[in-house]
């Protein structure tokens, strides 16, 4: 688990006494040493390194559980995943053995509601994992005004055929951000974009794995792509779709009254998944 926020101006924003706008972007399964800032020596993470140095690096905290599903929920109430009866990944065979809930209780407070009740536009687009099904509460059920989503109820966050139009996961998920940005940006805006990537299944297109060829040994690069290859071809793509975000925020000159915070949900997945 790690995360960095960019906090540029904000002794500004205090002065003018403005709400500031807020993105939180939220990635699925991702290490804490998978940045170029963290160290890694090989993945190139050029947009979020500039974002953590530009900003606050944190580097001691902890995440609510190991697992997607009880993360979140704890993300979203401040509570305790025994607390809220969130044990487990939601929807998979140990959600149901260890949860007592099929779904985060839409009554408990949380954060959408509390900004959406301040004044702010709240939006979410990405993964949910907190409910899904006849019986499950849509995102709008805990505050979120305008939302697409994969593992939930409601619009759902479409992936076009990758090999028609090189898009990942990533970038679907930025585009929703950007369009949320530029439909909101007269008001105060809080923005969830809870990117899919690195959870596995990892399908890079071979255009975004051409940085790292070179760590597939070149006699078989022709047919097959190791691990690395793959993975830190994701974790670019990531930045990438970051970096897009960013761009935007610059360029409606919101930068200077925007929160920007980075994180994992609860770092790497087990081998097996």
């Amino acid at each position: 688990m790690f995360a960095f926020g960019s906090t540029q101006n904000l002794r500004a924003q205090d002065s003018k006494n403005k709400k500031p706008n807020i993105i939180f972007i939220f990635t699925d399964d991702q290490g804490w040493g998978d940045l170029g800032v963290y160290g890694h020596p090989d993945v190139k993470t050029p947009h979020l390194d500039k974002l953590a140095k530009d900003g606050m690096l944190l580097t001691q905290f902890y995440v609510g559980s190991p697992v997607c599903s009880p993360s979140r929920a704890t993300l979203l109430t401040g509570r305790f995943a025994p607390e809220i009866g969130i044990h487990y990944a939601i929807g998979g065979p140990g959600g149901k053995a260890y949860n007592s809930r099929s779904t985060l209780d839409p009554k408990l407070p949380n954060v959408y509601r509390t900004f959406s009740e301040n004044g702010y536009a709240t939006g979410h687009y990405g993964k949910w994992h907190l409910g899904s099904g006849v019986d499950a509460p849509n995102p709008s059920d805990y505050g979120v005004q305008q939302y697409a989503v994969s593992n939930g109820n409601g619009p759902k966050l479409s992936f076009p055929n990758k090999k028609a139009t090189n898009a990942n996961k990533s970038e679907i998920t930025a585009d929703h951000g950007i369009e949320f940005i530029e439909r909101n940006q007269k008001s105060p805006f809080f923005l969830s974009l809870w990117i899919n990537d690195p959870h596995a299944l990892l399908d890079p297109t071979e255009e975004q794995m051409k940085p790292y060829l070179e760590l597939t040994r070149k006699g078989i690069r022709d047919k097959y792509r190791n691990s690395q290859t793959v993975y830190y071809s994701i974790l670019t793509s990531i930045d990438e779709a970051v970096g897009r975000v960013v761009k935007k925020v610059d360029e409606l000159g919101l930068r200077e009254n925007t929160i920007i915070v980075f994180s994992s949900d609860n770092g790497p997945s087990p081998l097996w998944s």
